[in-house]
């Protein structure tokens, strides 16, 4: 089975709105730190929000 890359999507989003994706992206990724959870996934949207 082969799956079909979708195109990419863009969202504009407000400072606000971006500060919070962060806080709960970093909240989120204390959370399985603290559980001893894999966090890469986490940490890519986080570098990829950042940039």
């Amino acid at each position: 089975m082969f799956f079909k890359r979708s195109s990419k999507v863009f969202v504009e989003v407000t400072a606000e709105e971006l500060r919070m994706m962060q806080e709960s992206l970093i909240a989120l990724r204390n959370e399985l730190v603290a559980a001893g959870r894999y966090t890469d996934p986490v940490d890519e949207m986080l570098t990829k929000l950042i940039r």
